[in-house]
Order: structure tokens, then C-alpha cells, then sequence
């Protein structure tokens, strides 16, 4: 049994398919974060010009 368990462990260990799976996951949440700095920044930028066509009314 503690040789199938060891044998398990090893396994796990040289797979990479987790490391590639965490991978993903870093680009994943890089491309999130540019996503959400890019909206945040054109929300800002067309808020303010609604702002300056009421002040033009």
C-alpha cells in the first residue's frame, strides 16, 4: 500500500499539466485585470464628457 502511495505521489509530481493549468490561470487573470484598467479608464473618460455636455445645456 505505502509503495502505490509513494508511486502516486511521484506521479503527481512529475506531471505538468497542473503547472500548465496554473499557467492558464496567471494569464487568465492578467488579461481580467487589463480588461477591468481599461473600462475603469473609458468609464472615466465618458463620464466626464457627459459631464461637460450637461454643463453645456
Amino acid at each position: 500500500m505505502r509503495g502505490k502511495i509513494i508511486t502516486l505521489v511521484q506521479t503527481v509530481l512529475r506531471s505538468e499539466s497542473g503547472a500548465t493549468a496554473i499557467e492558464y490561470g496567471l494569464i487568465a487573470s492578467l488579461v481580467f485585470l487589463v480588461i477591468v484598467g481599461a473600462v475603469n479608464s473609458l468609464a472615466s473618460s465618458v463620464q466626464t464628457k457627459l459631464y461637460n455636455v450637461m454643463l453645456a445645456l
